[in-house]
């Protein structure tokens, strides 16, 4: 099951990419993105562990400089997430090779409930982000960055003492 949602989040993040670029006439980007998408194809066969954290990187840099060009927004997010849903379940994919195929479909299934909701949250408020426009000083910046590292920092810590 991850691997066909890995399949499915790899060509949604390859096409929207590439649509967002091709819809603003950007269209000598299409190639080099799908290629990237169907050479992680052929790192997931060949089980190439390292081709997806490099495509995952292209990806990023792709949906950046789409945003910098003001070349549909909503499309780079659709393709950012996408590439992220997809590198998730590569490396799931990866460290359940060789499980039981009960613990396997288990272990997925768990998996992709949990990423879920993280997938829908990130989708909603990528997109609130589209269109609300909220100014901040330079200290409520900085403010707000720090509750983020000390809020990300006992995350992390919960997750270590388990």
């Amino acid at each position: 099951m991850a691997r066909c949602l890995l399949c499915l989040g790899l060509v949604l993040a390859t096409g929207s990419l590439a649509f967002g670029y091709a819809w603003a006439g950007w269209m000598f980007a299409i190639f080099p993105l799908v290629a990237c998408g169907l050479f992680w194809l052929l790192g997931l066969w060949q089980g190439w562990g390292w081709v997806g954290t490099a495509i995952l990187l292209v990806f990023i840099l792709a949906a950046a400089g789409g945003l910098l060009l003001n070349l549909g927004p909503g499309w780079m997010l659709l393709g950012l997430v996408a590439a992220l849903v997809a590198w998730d379940l590569d490396h799931l994919s990866r460290r359940l090779h060789g499980a039981e195929t009960e613990t396997r479909r288990m272990l997925e299934r768990a998996h992709i409930l949990r990423l879920l909701p993280v997938v829908t949250a990130g989708l909603f408020l990528g997109g609130a982000a589209m269109v609300l426009r909220v100014r901040f000083g330079f200290g409520l910046a900085l403010l707000l960055g720090l509750l983020l590292v000390v809020g990300l920092s006992r995350v992390l810590g919960s997750f270590a003492q388990r």
